[in-house]
């Protein structure tokens, strides 16, 4: 627990850099503990999927077009359970790891029970989050269309005075770049603004998904770009073990004949591929969100003074 402990000896704000680097320390530092979490909270998936698919062939089974709607509804309550579950314990994660950086470790059972009440909210925010990603992602095509077409067209018709026979392609190069720096921005913005949600619920007890929400984008008000240069880095830190894991098989497979037994067998290859990358990586990123949190409530709320001076109440200061 060194990292742990050297972060509670330096409270007060981090630099964004300093964010990235402490999640590193740590996720190495509590990988065994963390990891075993993401193995499980994956398992509940698993078996929300596993018991959703028993309902299907079962309906299926008994009465063929009728049973299946029966049996998708009577399984979506386990599968919806099971996904709860995998949120609670990945929100488990971003507690323990703010309890360990402020000098008041936790206990696993001890964190679960605490948050477990909670279990149907981080299911209403598995909703509201993607929902809203959505929204942003339509705002992101407007907005990269928008970007690309007038940025295009003057690159365009500068370029052609000086290489008329490049003048399109370099135009249309530049507008394309610009548009995509533009869609990346705002999905970097989008996820800042809710990206630490669940975690409010998880260590301020917060019961309302909104209102969780909405603290989010209290907490990153004005400071949303220092939150997009921690989410980018992490993200491109992230990158080797996404592309190894979701993307590496991809080229044989679309390459390999469809009636190819190597194809078939690359394809299930894939599948356990990607979900072990998703369980090595879930850890970290729920880390960073840990400190993430720590970072912008001692920033915005001066959180290292509630830690030195007895007498500031938690409950005073997270209302």
């Amino acid at each position: 627990m060194t990292s742990s402990r050297s972060l509670s000896n330096q409270l007060g704000p981090l630099h964004p850099g300093s964010v990235v680097s402490a999640a590193l320390l740590l996720y190495r530092d509590r990988f065994k503990a963390y990891l075993k979490l993401s193995v499980i909270a994956h398992l509940w998936i698993l078996a929300g999927i596993i018991v959703l698919s028993l309902f299907i062939v079962i309906g299926n089974y008994v009465s063929s077009s009728l049973g299946i709607v029966l049996g998708v509804c009577l399984g979506l309550l386990p599968a919806a359970y099971g996904i709860a579950k995998y949120l609670l314990l990945s929100a488990l994660i971003s507690r323990l790891t703010f309890k360990s950086i402020i000098s008041k470790p936790e206990k696993t059972t001890d964190g679960q029970q605490a948050i477990s009440p909670n279990l149907w909210s981080f299911f209403t925010l598995g909703i509201l989050v993607p929902l809203f990603y959505l929204a942003a992602y339509i705002v992101a095509l407007i907005v990269a269309v928008l970007t690309l077409l007038p940025v295009g067209m003057m690159s365009g018709m500068i370029s052609v005075l000086t290489t008329p026979e490049f003048g399109a392609v370099i135009g249309f190069v530049l507008g394309a770049i610009v548009g995509f720096g533009a869609f990346i921005a705002v999905m970097l913005w989008a996820i800042a603004r809710v990206l630490i949600a669940e975690v409010i619920i998880a260590i301020e007890g917060s019961n309302q998904p909104s209102r969780a929400i909405s603290r989010n984008f209290r907490l990153t008000q004005n400071i949303v770009l220092r939150v997009m240069v921690v989410i980018l880095a992490a993200a491109l830190i992230s990158l080797p073990i996404t592309l190894i894991t979701n993307y590496a098989f991809q080229i044989p497979i679309l390459v390999l004949p469809q009636d190819s037994s190597v194809r078939t067998f690359l394809i299930s290859v894939s599948y356990i591929s990607s979900i072990l990358g998703n369980i090595l990586l879930l850890p970290f990123w729920q880390v960073l969100k840990g400190v993430l949190y720590y970072d912008l409530l001692s920033r915005r709320e001066g959180l290292d003074l509630q830690l030195r001076n007895p007498k500031f109440k938690v409950d005073t200061l997270l209302s």
